[in-house]
């Protein structure tokens, strides 16, 4: 009788704690579910302008393609307001791909390159007059669809390596007086002091 007594009590908790332990999983799958909700429409209410993205494929001639992906706004008409961007040093387009999703959020559209010798764009060894070169082949891209690009809003920026072409390409060759902004990231200190004597 004793042990009887003092069993039937244990099984008792057990079950309590099981049924709890369904109960507790229960509320935290439905409180998952009001918090991804929630998330969304927080989201939705802040980032309500979705963008498009194409692939541009692009050859400085026959045996040296540049490949790129354009961030396209979906609440600006065309033409657009236009910044083509370039990456650092050991990197690709990819890494400027979050500048170009929030540039695109704002109404503008950002073509991201790979330069040559990085990414999925021809190989070669790294050059800074290379670089301004595969530079004016995106510029010329991009003046030659006045229908989709706004010349007379055209930007350029980067990040480290970019940067270094963006200021180049924007104070040094000859469409410079198309380019209405430059978007300099992470540069080095001799570009730093270069760029002051030319703005």
């Amino acid at each position: 009788m004793w042990l009887s007594i003092g069993y039937f009590p244990q099984r008792g908790i057990v079950e309590d704690m099981q049924r709890a332990k369904f109960m507790f999983s229960k509320l935290g799958i439905w409180l998952g579910a009001i918090a991804l909700i929630a998330g969304l429409l927080l989201h939705q209410s802040f980032y309500p302008h979705n963008i498009a993205t194409e692939t541009i494929n692009l050859k400085r001639d026959r045996d040296r393609p540049l490949v790129g992906r354009l961030y396209i706004p979906d609440q600006t008409k065309t033409p657009y307001p236009t910044i083509i961007l370039w990456h650092g040093v050991s990197s690709s387009k990819e890494m400027m791909e979050p500048l170009a999703i929030e540039l695109a959020r704002q109404g503008i559209a950002a073509i991201a390159f790979d330069a040559g010798g990085f990414g999925e764009s021809y190989a070669r060894p790294f050059s800074s007059e290379e670089n301004l070169k595969d530079a004016s082949v995106v510029f010329d891209y991009v003046n030659q669809h006045p229908e989709r690009f706004d010349r007379l809003h055209l930007g350029m920026g980067g990040h480290s390596m970019g940067a270094a072409t963006a200021i180049a390409f924007g104070s040094e060759t000859a469409s410079s007086k198309q380019i209405r902004v430059t978007i300099a990231l992470g540069m080095s200190a001799e570009i730093s002091r270069t760029s002051l004597l030319i703005f």
